[in-house]
C-alpha cells in the first residue's frame, strides 16, 4: 500500500523555516516593478506534488493560491531546488510585508518502482509453530533489477571510484571488484548481458545470441530481444549488495553494507537501515505468500508457463524472459516474478532449518556463513523450486545465468 504523507515549509516575506525535512531554502520576495509578482523558493529532497497556501493573519487562517495564478515548478516536480511565481494581481498588487506564505508537498512513502507492504504476521516456512511477525511498513522492488538499471549504476559506481575492472588471464574473463571481492563479470563468457568497454571506460547492456541447443538467449529469441529489460545475472551476492548502496547513494541515502557483510543485528540490523538493501528471508516469503499464505505468490493453483518462467521438464522459455512477462504470476500487490524467471539472494546467511517457534523481525543466523538464502525458482529449475516457502543455499560468490535479485527499504 502506498502511504501519501504531507509536509510543508512557511514563513514571512523573505524567509522560511524548516518543519520538514523533505521542504527546505524556502524564501519569498515581492518585486519592486509595480507588478505584485512574488517570486518563491524552495528545495525538496523527493518528488512530489507542490502547492502553495497564503495567510494574511499570521498563520491563523489558511488558503490555497489558484494554480492559474502560479507558474514555474507548482504541480509534478522532482527533487531538487525550485521556484514560483505568484501573480497576485497588477491593477492593485497585495503587500506581501504581513503575508505568509506555505510550500506543501504530497509525496509517497514508496518509491518509484516498488511495492508497498504494510506490517503483519504470517506463518513462514512449513513449520506451525514458527509464527512471525515484522513490525515495520517496508517495500520491494517490483520487478528484478534489470540489466539497464544495473549498468546504470555501475558506470556511477566506476565514476566514484567505487569499483575496479580486473581483467583474469587464466580464465580469460573480467569482473567487477569493490571491496576485494567480485561482483559481476563483464567479458569473457559468451552469454554475458551485462559488458564492458575498456576503450570508453563504460559498461553497456548486450542482447546475446548464444545457442546452448536447448537453452539460451540465442535459442531463446532467435529474432533478437532487449536484454536491458531483462533481469540482471552473473552478479554475486555481493554485486547484489553493492547495488543496493549504490542506488542508495545516487539518491541521497545512507548506504547500509559498506563492505560490512556479517549480520550481527548489534551493528548491522537490516530493520535499522534508511537506505536500500536486500530483503530478509522473512520480509520476501512475507510478500510473496500475502494472497493470503498461498503456496505460490499467484495463489494455490499448480504453475504453467504462463504463471512462471521455469522447467517443467522442458524449458518454458530457455533463457530469462523480460521481467513482468507472466502477468498472471503476480501478486495481489503487483510484485513481478516472485516465482520463476531468476531464482533472487536476500540478506540472511543460511541455516538447514528454521527456528520453531515464534519470531519478530527476524534477521537469520548471525554466524558467518558463505551462503546467504536463495528465494524464487527461475528459467532453469523445476516447479518444487515455486513455492513461497522454498529455500535453498547459495554461495555468496557465486555469480550464475539464472540469479538476481530485488531491492527492499524500510518506509515507517
Amino acid at each position: 500500500m502506498n502511504k501519501t504523507l504531507m509536509t510543508s515549509l512557511m514563513g514571512a516575506l523573505v524567509a522560511g523555516s524548516a518543519l520538514a525535512a523533505t521542504v527546505s531554502g524556502v524564501s519569498f520576495a515581492q518585486r519592486t516593478d509595480g507588478t505584485g509578482l512574488v517570486d518563491i523558493s524552495y528545495s525538496t529532497d523527493t518528488a512530489g506534488t507542490v502547492t502553495v497556501e497564503r495567510s494574511l493573519d499570521g498563520g491563523t487562517n489558511w488558503t490555497s493560491v489558484p494554480t492559474a495564478q502560479l507558474s514555474g515548478d507548482v504541480g509534478s516536480v522532482a527533487a531538487g531546488a525550485h521556484s514560483v511565481v505568484y501573480a497576485m494581481g497588477t491593477s492593485s498588487p497585495i503587500s506581501v510585508d504581513s503575508a505568509m506564505f506555505r510550500v506543501n508537498l504530497e509525496y509517497s512513502t514508496t518509491p518509484v518502482g516498488m511495492v508497498g507492504l504494510q506490517a503483519g504476521s504470517f506463518y513462514m516456512g512449513n513449520g506451525v509453530m514458527n509464527q512471525v511477525t515484522l513490525t515495520h511498513n517496508y517495500c520491494l522492488g517490483q520487478h528484478e533489477v534489470t540489466n539497464a538499471e544495473y549498468v546504470e549504476a555501475l558506470n556511477w559506481a566506476k565514476a566514484e571510484g567505487l569499483i575496479t575492472v580486473v581483467y583474469d588471464a587464466v580464465y580469460g574473463t573480467s569482473n567487477v571488484y569493490a571491496y576485494g571481492v567480485k561482483l559481476v563479470y563483464v567479458s569473457g563468457i559468451n552469454y554475458l548481458e551485462i559488458r564492458y568497454n575498456s576503450t570508453t571506460g563504460l559498461f553497456y547492456v548486450q542482447s546475446s545470441t548464444y545457442n546452448g541447443g536447448t537453452f539460451g538467449p540465442g535459442f531463446a529469441y532467435p529474432g533478437g530481444y532487449d536484454a536491458n529489460v531483462h533481469p540482471a545475472k552473473m552478479v554475486s551476492w555481493y554485486g547484489a549488495a553493492c547495488y543496493c548502496d549504490w542506488r542508495s547513494m545516487m539518491e541521497g541515502l545512507v548506504p547500509f553494507y559498506n563492505g560490512n557483510w556479517a549480520m550481527d543485528p548489534s551493528v548491522n540490523n537490516p530493520y535499522l537501515a534508511t537506505g536500500y538493501r536486500l530483503p530478509t528471508e522473512a520480509e520476501w516469503e512475507y510478500a510473496a505468500c500475502m494472497n493470503g499464505d498461498t503456496t505460490y505468490p499467484w495463489g494455490n493453483s499448480s504453475p504453467t508457463c504462463t504463471e512462471a518462467n521455469y522447467n517443467r521438464g522442458g524449458y518454458c522459455v530457455g533463457w530469462t524472459s523480460a521481467v513482468g512477462s507472466h502477468p498472471f504470476g503476480n501478486t495481489a500487490q503487483g510484485l513481478q516474478d516472485m516465482g520463476g524467471n531468476v531464482g533472487e539472494f536476500t540478506n540472511d546467511y543460511y541455516a538447514s532449518s528454521l527456528p520453531n517457534q515464534p519470531r519478530t523481525n527476524p534477521v537469520g543466523p548471525t554466524t558467518v556463513s558463505t551462503s546467504r538464502v536463495a528465494k524464487n525458482g527461475s528459467w532453469q529449475r523445476d516447479n518444487t523450486w515455486l513455492p513461497s516457502v522454498w529455500r535453498a543455499p547459495n554461495g555468496q560468490t557465486n555469480q550464475m545465468s539464472d540469479f538476481g535479485f530485488r531491492t527492499c527499504r524500510i518506509t515507517n
